[in-house]
């Protein structure tokens, strides 16, 4: 069942990219210039309001304090459209954050998770320099999906958790 989820969330974002490309000029306007009410936003596209909304996230994420966002991620509160992790990655460190990062991945199992998951350790692999999609990708996903049981998502876990204090001991 998992493994569906995978490959129906890539063809969402691979649909959610194209559009977003096509479309992202007109949309950067519009959603810069207008301030929507309740109704407007309610008859929109739901792709629609999900940039309107999601660009509101973002903008009241990224004027917060880096210790006010890893507070939120120790409790639990990331947002609803995911810009959460995005002002995290840019804020962060690996000094201040990898470690709370690592720790939400760590105590994040389940389903109901996924998103959340793959967000994190996305901000967290940018916030320790290791984003280019080439290095440690296997690691990545295994840090990330639990396709191969919790066991073996926490046994990926453990091996990031050494590449981080490593990179933190050479700091």
């Amino acid at each position: 069942m998992l493994f569906r989820y995978g490959v129906v969330l890539s063809r969402i974002n691979v649909y959610y990219a194209e559009y977003s490309r096509r479309d992202k000029k007109i949309m950067e306007q519009e959603l810069k210039l207008k301030e929507y009410t309740k109704d407007e936003l309610r008859k929109m596209h739901w792709r629609e309001r999900w940039e309107v909304e999601s660009r509101r996230e973002f903008e009241k994420y990224k004027n917060q304090d880096i210790g006010v966002l890893l507070e939120a991620v120790k409790n639990g509160r990331t947002g609803k459209y995911y810009q959460f992790w995005y002002a995290l990655e840019k804020k962060g460190s690996i000094q201040n954050s990898a470690m709370v990062l690592w720790e939400y991945l760590r105590d994040h199992p389940g389903e109901s998770n996924m998103l959340n998951r793959y967000h994190c350790a996305h901000a967290l692999f940018h916030v320790i320099g290791m984003s280019d999609p080439a290095s440690e990708l296997e690691l990545h996903k295994k840090v990330q999906w639990d396709h191969d049981g919790e066991n073996a998502r926490q046994e990926a876990l453990v091996e990031l958790k050494e590449i981080i204090e490593k990179l933190l001991a050479e700091r």
